[in-house]
């Protein structure tokens, strides 16, 4: 049988300076065994001759607002060139690939313009390929701002070129859209486009993943990656996705849902004896949990452990060994699905071993958020280099155990030790105690963008939580002493 016609596939890259763009345009061609095109090479040969032009255009102009409009023309017309430029590499690039490959290519640019999405859609149906659009966003600003602090320390962001199109300083970067154009314009409906929030973390694999997914359908999709990687990468209108088993992702759908249960029970009346999974002993009488899919009983006690609820900044969870930072049990215990014995990367084995070693807490109630905290271990082979999650409280990243909240719409995720530690704490440089906080409002008299840690006085990112006196608007860092938390 003859070789099948593959259609062209072109991977568009969108989003603004240090959203990471550039960064996961090369993961996928790497990942994807294709070739990138990145506008900023071509660019940069443009503006070697528009730099010539802007220096006869200073001899020669006394109006110095006039001459800024011209540069700002230049600078158009050279990223307009420079696009069409690239446009016509990419179609030669797919024209080139043997038709029984995959005809792939990914466009590395930041699509400020609408034009150039426009000459994109032009292209695209010229040679019949269809078009997927990666957005890279950065919401939290914070971790933005960092990132364009950091990239001006490497001088990979020059503040002296005025031939480019890129921001010099964070406030240009934030007047980007009214200085080349509306940024924020509507994408066509005849392109798939995947949004991705790139201060969460997630893994290179999962994007690839969800790219590949949106160059196969049929139809076209406007899809939020966070959301559909929490969805597992779920099926989406008309279309069936199967997915295979990915490393590292890790689905919570059949961990246990427990739920507080007030009905009193008398072992005399009835002739099952219903028993206590953690302490092996008959669940008589009181409040218990109860998981709803399935016969996992457990005293009110054993759930909550009242004298563990706590882990002091400094302190280890119990179950990380403070020298190899490996996750130890007293005792190990075997799970239904592992018959013939514990398995240390089962996580239903992780979950058995500590209700019986009553280690933390398996259900944790914080005042300052209104559901409970469920603990979850993915593994009791701590490597110390897999990275499932970015906590809530800290914004660190961290592995495999945590707390997880299970209530619909709500996705909060903590280490260990941000979801054990004690809710109110002194610090010495204020004199009333201070209060875990997640989110508290800004000072009165305050209307920057910046916030500041009163305890170390450097910033903070006001999107994690704090400990914080409201009468005085104290703030301080979690871990201000530094310590970070495993």
């Amino acid at each position: 049988m003859a070789p099948q016609k593959k259609k062209p596939v072109i991977i568009a890259m969108k989003g603004q300076t240090c959203t990471g763009k550039t960064r996961f345009a090369n993961i996928l061609a790497r990942k994807l065994k294709c070739g990138a095109i990145d506008l900023d090479d071509v660019y940069d040969c443009f503006s070697d001759h528009m730099i010539i032009q802007q220096q006869q255009q200073q001899q020669q102009q006394a109006d110095k607002k006039k001459l800024q409009q011209q540069q700002q023309q230049q600078i158009v017309k050279c990223l307009d060139c420079s696009f069409k430029s690239v446009c016509r590499i990419a179609v030669k690039q797919l024209e080139l690939i043997p038709f029984w490959k995959d005809k792939k290519i990914i466009i590395d640019s930041p699509l400020l313009l609408q034009s150039h999405m426009e000459r994109l859609l032009v292209m695209s149906k010229s040679i019949g390929a269809r078009l997927v659009i990666v957005e890279c966003r950065a919401r939290d600003k914070y971790e933005w701002e960092q990132r364009f602090i950091r990239a001006q320390k490497r001088g990979t962001i020059s503040s002296t070129s005025y031939c480019s199109y890129k921001p010099s300083t964070w406030k240009d970067l934030q007047l980007e859209t009214t200085r080349l154009g509306k940024y924020e314009y509507d994408t066509s409906t005849d392109v798939s486009k995947l949004v991705v929030d790139t201060t969460k973390h997630f893994m290179d694999v999962g994007l690839c993943f969800a790219v590949i997914l949106l160059c196969k359908f049929k139809r076209n999709h406007s899809v939020d990656y966070q959301t559909w990687e929490g969805d597992l990468f779920g099926d989406l209108e008309g279309e069936k996705t199967e997915v295979p088993k990915i490393d590292g992702l890790y689905s919570d759908r059949d961990v246990h849902i427990l739920t507080l249960s007030n009905d009193e029970t008398d072992g005399s009346s009835s002739s099952i004896v219903v028993s206590c999974r953690a302490c092996l002993k008959p669940i008589s009488s009181g409040p218990s949990y109860k998981c709803s899919s399935c016969d996992l009983s457990l005293h009110k006690l054993c759930v909550e452990l009242p004298d563990k609820r706590q882990l002091l900044p400094h302190q280890d969870p119990p179950f990380v060994d403070p020298n190899s930072h490996e996750f130890i049990f007293p005792e190990t215990h075997r799970c239904e699905f592992h018959p013939e014995g514990f398995n240390s990367h089962c996580r239903d084995c992780a979950f058995e071993s500590n209700l019986r070693c009553a280690l933390v807490p398996t259900v944790v109630y914080l005042d300052c958020h209104q559901h409970p905290l469920i603990f979850m271990m993915t593994s009791t082979a701590n490597t110390g280099h897999t990275r499932h999650f970015q906590c809530d409280a800290c914004g660190f990243l961290g592995g495999e155990a945590f707390y997880r909240c299970r209530t619909s719409n709500c996705s909060l995720i903590l280490h260990v030790n941000c979801a054990l530690l004690p809710p109110t704490r002194e610090d010495i440089h204020h004199r009333h105690h201070l209060s875990l906080t997640p989110l508290p409002p800004p000072p009165d008299d305050d209307d920057s963008d910046e916030y500041y840690c009163n305890s170390c006085e450097e910033t903070r990112n006001p999107r994690h939580w704090i400990y914080y006196c409201e009468k005085c608007e104290f703030a301080s860092h979690l871990y201000c002493d530094g310590f970070s938390p495993r």
